[in-house]
């Protein structure tokens, strides 16, 4: 699997967009491995030179989601606490955005129900925010995070993201009042 890195990867991908195409399609516990590596145009023995089996494809990609948070949350707050909240959000916004349907679909219906947590406990972890409420404050603005772009997701992001994120800024900062004004 070494002699040609590039070649492994571009094939690990294939499996990988292949799995992820057809759980849109059909659901998570809709898809195997062979109608996988029927996608992706490879026999179902290469699968298992990538995944032990369809559980370990969603824990791979959950683990890669978490690593590329855990990365930028760490890069974002080297310079200590975030000032601007609108840009945290933001942020966090635009990069739940670049995973795509991976991440709408890890985290709405038929999903994987222990990846929100393992988010908000990433988010929780390393935010460096000092005050004694951290975890409330962080659990309320991923759960009203994801909620708001399911919900965009799922209505076809019919708004741009610059809209979904106005909208949770003044959610978050100033409550739902100032959108029923």
């Amino acid at each position: 699997m070494n002699k040609h890195p590039e070649q492994t990867e571009l094939t690990r991908k294939a499996i990988l967009d292949a799995f992820w195409l057809l759980a849109k399609e059909n659901g998570i516990g809709e898809v195997s491995a062979s109608s996988v590596m029927k996608k992706a145009g490879y026999n179902r023995g290469t699968f298992y030179v990538y995944f032990t089996d369809i559980p370990d494809v969603i824990h791979q990609t959950e683990e890669g989601i978490i690593n590329e948070y855990t990365s930028m949350l760490s890069e974002y707050a080297s310079d200590g606490i975030p000032k601007d909240l609108s840009s945290v959000i933001s942020v966090m916004i635009q990069k739940m955005n670049d995973f795509g349907d991976r991440l709408f679909i890890l985290l709405g219906n038929g999903g994987d129900p222990n990846f929100l947590p393992m988010v908000r406990n990433t988010f929780i972890e390393h935010l460096p925010l000092p005050f004694p409420n951290k975890g409330y404050v962080i659990s309320y603005i991923t759960s009203a995070l994801v909620g708001v772009l399911i919900y965009w997701y799922e209505t076809g992001k019919k708004d741009s993201l610059e809209t979904v994120i106005e909208v949770t800024h003044k959610l978050i900062t100033k409550g739902i009042p100032e959108l029923m004004a």
